[in-house]
C-alpha cells in the first residue's frame, strides 16, 4: 500500500470521525 502523507492524513482524520460518531451511538 503506497500514497502520500497527505492523502494518509486524511484518511486518518476520516477513520478517527467514524470511530468517534460510532462510539456516540
Amino acid at each position: 500500500f503506497k500514497s502520500d502523507p497527505g492523502q494518509l492524513e486524511n484518511c486518518r482524520e476520516a477513520i478517527k470521525e467514524l470511530f468517534e460518531n460510532t462510539n456516540m451511538k
